[in-house]
């Protein structure tokens, strides 16, 4: 529906596509090359002016086939709890680059996050679906304690990052505990997690701010900009606010978690 350019001269254009990798904001917002050339494709041209008079026609709203949006509760009305239920969502793939989207993580939330540790050689095993399963499943996990509550996370493949209301905390703490132990025990692979308060964030210079790209109904992606879930991660891989892993034998709740694969045959050969 959109693309995000950057001068020919300065990079290439990112498709949609792209968004879906949780790095993709905080990479444009620190990288050192001007990005410029945004453009909304969903806007359609201006209609040109009418030769007689000399003046442009007024356009005419037209109606969404999607419907109206929901109504979002206000900012001022939500409360910590609801903080990402509550954040408008918008639908125009441009917007992600602008800040005003952006709303910072209420005081009281914590960042988590997790990672598999030596994914690298794993994949170079050919070890690339466990992998996967393994970086998906902390989400499932905290989905499935957290129940019905909505909050935003984002998927890296050998990882996820995540955010979540202070009141919640216990429990999460509890799912990654024992997912690091189910990833050891069933998959062979050791994984790392953390939970950092995000007065800990603001305390190091950082900031965490989230949005809601929302491209169909019901179909929500989390943004994050702000550089603190990159010092998060510096801060697990360090050992600081490290989760501990549950006792040997203690599963997780990972229902509703599939990682289906469908081998893609090269038709051109391989580079």
């Amino acid at each position: 529906k959109g693309a995000l350019g950057v001068n020919t001269s300065d990079g290439v254009v990112l498709p949609l596509v792209l968004i879906q990798g949780h790095k993709i904001t905080p990479v444009l917002r620190e990288a050192p090359a001007r990005v410029s050339g945004v453009r909304d494709f969903v806007r359609p041209p201006a209609r040109p002016a009418d030769p007689r008079s000399g003046r442009r026609p007024t356009p005419r709203a037209r109606r969404s086939p999607r419907g109206p949006r929901k109504t979002q509760r206000p900012l001022a009305a939500m409360t910590d709890a609801d903080f990402y239920a509550s954040l408008p969502a918008f639908d125009a793939f441009a917007a992600v680059v602008d800040p005003s989207r952006y709303r910072p993580l209420p005081p009281s939330w914590w960042v988590g996050m997790t990672d598999v540790v030596g994914s690298t050689r794993a994949i170079e095993q050919g070890r690339y679906k466990a992998v996967n399963t393994a970086g998906a499943s902390a989400i499932s996990a905290v989905a499935n304690a957290l129940g019905h509550r909505r909050f935003p996370f984002v998927f890296g493949g050998d990882g996820a990052s995540f955010a979540v209301c202070g009141e919640d905390a216990p429990r999460v703490r509890e799912a990654l505990a024992a997912t690091i132990t189910w990833s050891r025990d069933e998959l062979d692979l050791p994984m790392r997690a953390a939970l950092v308060p995000v007065s800990a964030v603001d305390a190091a210079g950082y900031a965490v701010s989230a949005a809601r790209y929302e491209p169909s109904p019901h179909v929500p992606y989390a943004m994050f900009s702000g550089g603190g879930l990159a010092w998060a991660e510096r801060a697990m891989k360090s050992g600081d606010h490290a989760v501990a892993a549950a006792p040997p034998g203690t599963r997780p709740d990972l229902s509703g978690l599939s990682c289906r694969w469908s081998e893609i045959p090269a038709t051109r050969g391989t580079m």
